[in-house]
């Protein structure tokens, strides 16, 4: 019986082992999983933090296409300013030679 005791006891040494193997494992994963769970995290703030870049980037391209819109009006404006003081002149300088004729 002894023989038999002995044996009982090596198998529930041996799944001992096994279980105590299995519960450092165990405990393993949950720290890889830990780990995985703040990369992830960290990644996610990354991704938003981009995401909030890009918005202003938007906002700022829009903004700075409305200002080359102005500036061309203006510049458009100030070519005909331009246009009506050379026309002016021309029609000064017409006038002031019909006048010494």
């Amino acid at each position: 019986m002894t023989v038999q005791l002995d044996r009982i006891e090596i198998r529930l040494e041996r799944l001992v082992t096994v279980i105590e193997q299995q519960a450092q494992t165990a405990e393993r994963q949950a720290q890889t999983a830990e780990r995985q769970q703040q990369t992830i995290q960290q990644f996610v703030n990354v991704l938003a933090e981009q995401a909030r870049a890009i918005t202003e980037l938007s906002q700022t391209a829009r903004e700075a296409v409305l200002a080359s819109q102005r500036a061309a009006q203006a510049a458009e404006a100030a070519a005909i300013v331009a246009q009506n003081n050379q026309n002016a002149i021309r029609d000064l300088i017409e006038e002031l030679g019909q006048g010494r004729d």
